[in-house]
Protein backbone atom coordinates (compact mmCIF):
# COMPACT_ATOMS: atom_id res chain seq x y z
CA UNK A 1 0.00 0.00 0.00
CA UNK A 2 1.33 3.43 -0.95
CA UNK A 3 1.20 6.02 1.81
CA UNK A 4 0.62 9.57 0.60
CA UNK A 5 1.62 12.72 2.48
CA UNK A 6 -2.09 13.44 3.07
CA UNK A 7 -2.60 9.97 4.58
CA UNK A 8 0.43 10.39 6.86
CA UNK A 9 -0.66 13.88 7.92
CA UNK A 10 -4.18 12.58 8.67
CA UNK A 11 -2.72 9.73 10.78
CA UNK A 12 -0.56 12.16 12.76
CA UNK A 13 -3.43 14.60 13.30
CA UNK A 14 -5.73 11.78 14.41
CA UNK A 15 -3.06 10.43 16.79
CA UNK A 16 -2.45 13.83 18.38
CA UNK A 17 -6.18 14.57 18.67
CA UNK A 18 -6.89 11.21 20.27
CA UNK A 19 -3.81 11.31 22.45
CA UNK A 20 -4.48 14.84 23.65
CA UNK A 21 -8.16 14.31 24.37
CA UNK A 22 -8.20 10.68 25.48
CA UNK A 23 -4.83 9.37 26.60
CA UNK A 24 -2.81 11.99 28.45
CA UNK A 25 -5.21 14.11 30.49
CA UNK A 26 -4.68 12.45 33.88
CA UNK A 27 -1.26 10.82 33.59
CA UNK A 28 1.11 13.52 34.81
CA UNK A 29 1.08 17.22 35.61
CA UNK A 30 4.15 17.55 33.39
CA UNK A 31 2.31 16.10 30.38
CA UNK A 32 -1.02 17.90 30.37
CA UNK A 33 -3.18 20.61 31.85
CA UNK A 34 -6.86 21.31 31.56
CA UNK A 35 -7.55 24.54 29.66
CA UNK A 36 -11.30 23.93 29.78
CA UNK A 37 -13.92 25.38 32.04
CA UNK A 38 -16.65 24.22 34.38
CA UNK A 39 -19.14 24.04 31.50
CA UNK A 40 -17.16 21.45 29.52
CA UNK A 41 -19.47 18.58 28.64
CA UNK A 42 -16.94 15.76 29.15
CA UNK A 43 -15.53 15.15 32.64
CA UNK A 44 -12.62 12.69 32.82
CA UNK A 45 -12.39 10.42 35.85
CA UNK A 46 -9.52 8.06 34.96
CA UNK A 47 -6.94 7.68 32.19
CA UNK A 48 -4.06 5.26 31.84
CA UNK A 49 -1.78 4.12 29.04
CA UNK A 50 1.25 1.93 28.63
CA UNK A 51 4.02 1.93 27.93
CA UNK A 52 4.55 5.47 29.17
CA UNK A 53 7.46 5.99 26.76
CA UNK A 54 5.92 6.66 23.33
CA UNK A 55 7.98 5.02 20.58
CA UNK A 56 7.44 5.35 16.83
CA UNK A 57 6.04 2.21 15.25
CA UNK A 58 4.99 0.65 18.55
CA UNK A 59 1.53 0.25 20.02
CA UNK A 60 0.19 1.84 23.18
CA UNK A 61 -2.65 0.36 25.21
CA UNK A 62 -5.08 2.79 26.82
CA UNK A 63 -8.02 2.95 29.19
CA UNK A 64 -10.24 6.04 29.55
CA UNK A 65 -13.20 6.66 31.84
CA UNK A 66 -15.34 9.76 32.14
CA UNK A 67 -18.82 11.15 32.04
CA UNK A 68 -20.33 12.84 29.01
CA UNK A 69 -23.02 15.32 30.06
CA UNK A 70 -24.35 16.22 26.61
CA UNK A 71 -24.49 14.10 23.41
CA UNK A 72 -21.70 14.42 20.87
CA UNK A 73 -23.28 14.63 17.44
CA UNK A 74 -22.19 15.04 13.85
CA UNK A 75 -20.49 18.39 13.43
CA UNK A 76 -18.27 18.02 16.49
CA UNK A 77 -14.62 18.81 15.85
CA UNK A 78 -11.21 19.19 17.48
CA UNK A 79 -8.97 22.21 16.90
CA UNK A 80 -5.26 21.40 17.29
CA UNK A 81 -2.24 23.63 17.66
CA UNK A 82 1.04 21.69 17.73
CA UNK A 83 4.75 22.46 17.66
CA UNK A 84 7.46 19.81 17.45
CA UNK A 85 10.74 20.75 19.11
CA UNK A 86 9.61 24.39 19.09
CA UNK A 87 8.79 24.46 15.36
CA UNK A 88 5.13 24.93 14.37
CA UNK A 89 3.76 21.71 12.92
CA UNK A 90 0.23 22.96 12.41
CA UNK A 91 -1.89 25.75 13.79
CA UNK A 92 -5.67 25.72 14.19
CA UNK A 93 -5.93 22.37 12.37
CA UNK A 94 -9.60 21.38 12.47
CA UNK A 95 -10.34 17.64 12.58
CA UNK A 96 -13.78 15.98 12.57
CA UNK A 97 -14.20 14.38 16.01
CA UNK A 98 -16.63 11.84 14.58
CA UNK A 99 -13.73 10.35 12.59
CA UNK A 100 -12.32 8.97 15.86
CA UNK A 101 -15.54 8.23 17.77
CA UNK A 102 -18.89 6.92 16.56
CA UNK A 103 -21.40 9.76 16.50
CA UNK A 104 -23.88 10.31 17.96
CA UNK A 105 -22.38 9.51 21.35
CA UNK A 106 -25.03 9.50 24.07
CA UNK A 107 -24.55 11.13 27.48
CA UNK A 108 -23.44 8.86 30.29
CA UNK A 109 -20.40 7.07 31.64
CA UNK A 110 -17.79 6.26 29.01
CA UNK A 111 -15.29 3.45 29.57
CA UNK A 112 -13.02 2.88 26.60
CA UNK A 113 -10.09 0.52 26.26
CA UNK A 114 -8.03 -0.17 23.23
CA UNK A 115 -4.74 0.07 21.41
CA UNK A 116 -3.25 2.64 19.09
CA UNK A 117 -0.23 2.13 16.82
CA UNK A 118 2.09 5.14 16.74
CA UNK A 119 2.75 5.85 13.02
CA UNK A 120 6.23 4.76 11.91
CA UNK A 121 6.70 8.02 10.03
CA UNK A 122 5.59 10.27 12.89
CA UNK A 123 8.41 12.72 13.63
CA UNK A 124 10.29 12.03 16.86
CA UNK A 125 10.56 14.97 19.23
CA UNK A 126 8.78 17.00 21.88
CA UNK A 127 5.17 17.80 21.03
CA UNK A 128 3.71 20.89 22.72
CA UNK A 129 0.27 22.26 21.97
CA UNK A 130 -3.40 22.27 22.78
CA UNK A 131 -6.56 20.53 21.66
CA UNK A 132 -10.07 21.87 22.05
CA UNK A 133 -13.13 19.76 21.23
CA UNK A 134 -16.30 21.59 20.23
CA UNK A 135 -19.71 19.99 19.71
CA UNK A 136 -22.00 20.58 16.74
CA UNK A 137 -23.83 23.32 18.67
CA UNK A 138 -20.62 25.25 19.38
CA UNK A 139 -20.31 24.24 23.06
CA UNK A 140 -16.91 23.17 24.36
CA UNK A 141 -16.60 19.45 25.09
CA UNK A 142 -13.08 19.57 26.54
CA UNK A 143 -9.76 21.40 26.26
CA UNK A 144 -6.22 20.25 27.11
CA UNK A 145 -2.71 21.55 26.68
CA UNK A 146 -0.08 18.88 26.27
CA UNK A 147 3.67 18.33 26.29
CA UNK A 148 4.89 14.82 25.46
CA UNK A 149 7.77 13.12 23.65
CA UNK A 150 7.77 10.65 20.78
CA UNK A 151 10.98 8.60 20.65
CA UNK A 152 12.81 6.77 17.86
CA UNK A 153 12.68 3.01 17.99
CA UNK A 154 16.15 1.78 18.85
Amino acid sequence: TTITIDMLFSQIVLFIACFALLYIPLTSAKVWSNCGGPNDTFKLTDVSYSPTKIIKGETITYSVSGTLIKPVTTGAFVVLNVAIDGHPFFKAKKEDLCNSIKCPLAPGVEDRKGTFKIPDLMPAGTYIGNATAIDGDGAQIACFTFDFEVHHKF
